[in-house]
C-alpha cells in the first residue's frame, strides 16, 4: 500500500514537473515566435525603407534624364524646323531691334520693313531676302 502511494506521488510529481517543463517550453516558443516576428518586422521595415530610397533615387535620375532628353529633342526639333540661315537672320534682327530700341524710337524695327510694299515682317523674311540681295534698300 505504501509502495502504491509512493508510486502515485511519484507519478503526480512527474506530471507536475512535466507540465511545468511543457509550460516553460511553450512560453519559450511563444517568446521566440514573438522575437522572430519583431525581427522580421524590423527587417521588412528596413527593406521597405531601403527600397523606397532606391526607388526615389531611380525616379529622380529618371526625371533628370527625361528632362534632359526633352531639352535635347526640343533643341533638335527647333534646329530642324528653322530653315537654313533663318536662325542667324532672326538673331541679327533681334539684335538690330534691341540696338534701335536703345538708340530711341523704333529704328530697329525698320530693319524688317520692305521698301516697296512698306510691310513690316517680324518673322525675318524681308530681312533674309534683303540680306540675300533680292530687295533693294
Amino acid at each position: 500500500m505504501v509502495m502504491a502511494g509512493a508510486a502515485a506521488v511519484a507519478v503526480m510529481l512527474m506530471v507536475m514537473v512535466m507540465s511545468v517543463v511543457m509550460a516553460v517550453v511553450a512560453a519559450t516558443v511563444v517568446l521566440v515566435a514573438m522575437l522572430m516576428a519583431v525581427i522580421v518586422g524590423v527587417v521588412m521595415l528596413v527593406t521597405v525603407a531601403a527600397a523606397a530610397a532606391v526607388m526615389a533615387v531611380i525616379m529622380s535620375v529618371a526625371m533628370l534624364v527625361t528632362a534632359a532628353a526633352a531639352v535635347v529633342v526640343m533643341a533638335v526639333v527647333m534646329l530642324v524646323n528653322v530653315r537654313a540661315g533663318t536662325a542667324a537672320v532672326v538673331v541679327l534682327g533681334v539684335s538690330n531691334i534691341r540696338a534701335g530700341a536703345l538708340r530711341g524710337g523704333n529704328g530697329g524695327w525698320r530693319q524688317f520693313r520692305d521698301v516697296k510694299t512698306k510691310r513690316t515682317d517680324l518673322l525675318g523674311n524681308v530681312l533674309r531676302r534683303r540680306l540675300a540681295g533680292h530687295i533693294a534698300r
